[in-house]
């Protein structure tokens, strides 16, 4: 891992960079970030399939009913 600030080369276990000082990302920290983009990348998918559900149960109607409302006329 290198330091964002200056691109010196890191330790795992240093909390800041032995040249410039500046404080390491926490691991931790990156972790639940990574958690929240799954769980946001999760949310999207659950969207798109409700859009296309009901894209679909609408496009069925107009196949079904269009018909019949054609003839009744």
């Amino acid at each position: 891992m290198y330091c964002v600030n200056c691109g010196n080369l890191l330790n795992e276990n240093d909390d800041a960079c032995k040249k410039c000082g500046h404080p390491v990302k926490n691991k931790q920290n990156t972790n639940n970030q990574e958690v929240v983009r799954h769980h946001n990348v999760q949310q999207e998918e659950k969207v798109s399939a409700l859009i296309v559900s009901i894209i679909g149960i609408v496009g069925w109607a107009l196949i079904v009913f269009i018909p019949l409302f054609m003839t009744a006329q």
